[in-house]
């Protein structure tokens, strides 16, 4: 097994809760994991990671000097089967050996693997986090117990709930909503209403991938500003923001290359960032390019009050028809949407900003008072407690 272990964490009196994070993906989950796993060095639990080798994780990981327990697995995720049986016995090692009290998985590939390992810790709880529709239903009968050992859910779309509950039998009771985590004390994200003129330009932001390999989506882009430009009597720029810990030089010199063209029609400019809070106090409208099914950079510049142009996916739906004046909708590569909605925002810019300012019917439930990060922990501490009383009743 390789693992990297600080001795100062193995005395740690916090709770040891097991991440679960392989693959080479970048999204909403595992930012979100990231900012959760930083919250919880701060609060005393003791965060171990069981990741692959060089992944975008790992990489964050390291450049941020983040003091963990990481783990790397002995095989892919795409191994012959002899493989896995032997990562179920590997994991099992795992949680004993570190004396794991919960096991947080980011994906349902992982569902079999956790399934399987912990029929040896029944006192272990089992906590998913999903942010996809499931199209394939989990309620076969081999795959029902695997299903049955899932403690709590946690998703960022009330909407999936239903989702999960038709495929999977899983009960809403189960989930729990959590938003991506607003603030953060190094952040430079600020409320936008306060931050940014509106005399001089419009500043539109907007978030390019660091594993991303189809340049459509921000082609379109690019074409949709051009044609707003003409239409717009005020000069527009583009800060299109990239991970420095994650994107390599080679494919920001991409980019400069790529956006060259369209600089004769509007101003364009590469920001690099940490790659977890954009600096939402110097735009005014952000654009989302993500097809995942709700992006947290959306919902962290709504909470800036900066109004967004997303795809028409039925997440951004909802929180439209909740709250109008989050911004606006678009049909994806459809050019002529795309400018026509982003100049309702520009030319009507102080009416979203002051409506999301004014209008807490959406946000309030959103973002609680306690805070996404300390719901999370509650319900680590609630799964391991009730794991507890159900395991004592049947010793008795």
């Amino acid at each position: 097994m390789t693992a990297e272990v600080n001795q100062n964490n193995s005395t740690s009196p916090g709770v040891r809760v097991l991440h679960l994070l392989r693959g080479h993906r970048w999204g909403t989950i595992e930012r979100e994991s990231l900012r959760s796993i930083q919250w919880q060095k701060k609060t005393g639990v003791v965060p171990v990671l069981y990741l692959d080798r060089k992944s975008p994780l790992d990489q964050a990981l390291g450049t941020r000097e983040l003091d963990a327990i990481k783990i790397y697995p002995r095989h892919s995720l795409h191994t012959s089967w002899t493989g896995r049986i032997a990562d179920f016995f590997w994991l099992r090692k795992i949680i004993k050996q570190y004396n794991i009290q919960l096991v947080h998985a980011y994906s349902l590939e992982d569902l079999m693997l956790v399934g399987f390992a912990l029929r040896s810790s029944p006192e272990v709880p089992f906590v998913i986090s999903l942010n996809h529709e499931i199209v394939k239903s989990h309620r076969k009968l081999w795959l029902r117990p695997f299903v049955a050992r899932i403690d709590r859910f946690v998703v960022h779309n009330p909407e999936l709930l239903e989702n999960i509950w038709t495929e999977m039998k899983l009960h809403p009771r189960k989930g729990l909503v959590l938003w991506p985590s607003p603030t953060d004390e190094n952040s430079t994200m600020r409320d936008g209403t306060e931050q940014v003129s509106l005399s001089g330009e419009i500043v539109i932001g907007s978030y390019i991938a660091p594993l991303l390999r189809n340049m459509d989506g921000p082609q379109t882009m690019f074409a949709a500003i051009a044609v707003l430009q003409e239409k717009m009597q005020k000069p527009l720029r583009l800060k299109v923001f990239v991970d420095r810990n994650l994107t390599k030089s080679y494919f920001v010199e991409h980019l400069h290359t790529f956006s060259r063209p369209w600089a004769k029609s509007f101003a364009i400019e590469i920001c690099e960032f940490d790659g977890l809070y954009p600096p939402f106090s110097l735009i005014h409208l952000w654009w989302t390019l993500s097809d995942e099914v709700i992006e947290d950079f959306s919902l962290l510049a709504l909470k800036a009050k900066v109004p967004i142009i997303a795809p028409r996916m039925s997440s951004y739906i909802e929180l439209k028809q909740k709250q109008p004046w989050i911004g606006e909708l678009y049909k994806k590569h459809d050019v002529r949407e795309m400018w026509s909605n982003a100049f309702k925002i520009c030319d009507n810019l102080m009416d979203y900003r002051e409506n999301l300012a004014l209008d807490s019917r959406v946000f309030i439930p959103i973002w609680n008072e306690m805070g996404t990060q300390d719901r999370l922990l509650n319900l680590y501490e609630r799964g391991i407690r009730l794991r507890k009383l159900l395991n004592a009743r049947k010793a008795i």
